[in-house]
């Protein structure tokens, strides 16, 4: 039986196959849970929300005699201001063709092949938005920063950066080692004792992943001590010989560590940037609504397909949440057009709780 063409272009239709569409880039390279999910993502309306920064403390409680009266405090490490989304929004036209093979209820074969198209595109833009995303939240990490040109392209650098979305990462935590990784004997589990104690110290938070660069796993394996530790670890032994090459996820030191190096995107001129270099490290928490969140803003949509009548679209707008898309019907020339967004902020609630670490000197 043949569809109507309004039930085939309406915004809820349309939502089922975004959530079922995934990301063109590689995942593999971060937490799981900084994606999102439960306890991390957050719904806002619009694009503006209360944005917390929050630092640990190391004080403590101060002692009184028994029945003393209580010590004042002024409590201290959490601050608010108001923060905005990452909102974006693009629209792409359906070919005349595939638009007269949507019209053509009386012919299901043909409404199929539409049907069919308008899937393939509303995937495709689902998995350029997944892309933002995961190169957005790379970048807030890798960087510090995430960086947009004047026709919002995501950059690799601050270099022609128009709108710069700056987590403040303190500088104390930009290390660069005291002696270089790539040298046999160097003390890289000395390192990473004084990295958690300065994690602890700063923010309160212990390191529990690392997100390395392509050079670092060969760091790990040909350095004196931490030589002796990978031998004696059965599955990180099987894991660099089944999958040292196709990005390797291991446990060494109480930190998972995540190759880093596969993060990657495709910018405006097609050119690939890779956002973890291969003597770097981005250290970091366990990912946790105490220190981050994926904040998922509104934005309006036409709910059905949106026509002629200009009254009726209006009293069909709705709100979507996070990723939306929605569709109109043109008229002259005939055609439709698929309008598809996202509005979301990764954010960074306690930047000192996240470390840089450069291996070499």
């Amino acid at each position: 039986m043949a569809t109507t063409l309004p039930d085939i272009l309406q915004a809820p239709n349309m939502l089922g196959v975004v959530q079922a569409v995934k990301a063109g880039l590689p995942t593999k390279h971060l937490p799981p849970k900084l994606l999102g999910g439960a306890g991390i993502t957050k719904a806002v309306t619009g694009d503006t929300f209360t944005r917390y920064k929050v630092s640990g403390s190391q004080k403590t409680a101060r002692q009184a005699a028994y029945g003393a009266p209580s010590r004042g405090r002024t409590m201290t490490g959490i601050s608010a201001g108001s923060g905005k989304t990452i909102y974006s929004s693009e629209n792409v036209d359906m070919k005349a063709a595939d638009v007269i093979n949507l019209l053509s209820a009386d012919n299901l074969q043909r409404q199929n092949m539409g049907e069919a198209e308008w899937s393939r595109m509303i995937a495709e833009s689902v998995t350029l938005r997944q892309n933002h995303r995961v190169a957005a939240i790379t970048s807030a990490f890798s960087l510090g920063h995430i960086y947009y040109d004047a026709d919002g392209n995501l950059l690799p650098s601050s270099s022609n950066a128009v709108i710069d979305i700056n987590y403040s990462i303190p500088s104390a935590n930009v290390i660069t080692a005291g002696a270089s990784w790539a040298t046999a004997t160097t003390d890289i589990i000395g390192d990473l004792i004084t990295l958690q104690q300065l994690a602890l110290k700063t923010s309160g938070y212990p390191i529990a992943h690392a997100l390395y660069g392509s050079s670092v796993l060969k760091y790990l394996m040909t350095n004196t001590n931490c030589r002796d530790l990978i031998v004696r670890n059965v599955a990180l032994n099987n894991g660099i010989i089944n999958d040292a090459v196709g990005g390797l996820v291991f446990s060494l030191g109480g930190i998972t560590w995540w190759p880093g190096y596969l993060g990657f995107f495709e910018d405006d001129n097609g050119t690939d940037q890779t956002q973890i270099t291969g003597d770097n490290i981005v250290f970091m928490p366990e990912p946790s609504p105490d220190w981050y969140g994926l904040i998922e803003g509104t934005s309006p949509v036409a709910s059905s397909a949106a026509g002629g009548d200009p009254m009726a679209a209006l009293k069909s707008i709705t709100e979507q949440q996070g990723m939306f898309q929605y569709a109109t019907i043109q008229t002259d020339p005939v055609g439709v057009k698929m309008v598809y967004g996202d509005n979301f902020f990764p954010d960074i609630k306690a930047p000192g709780a996240v470390f840089r670490f450069d291996t070499t000197t």
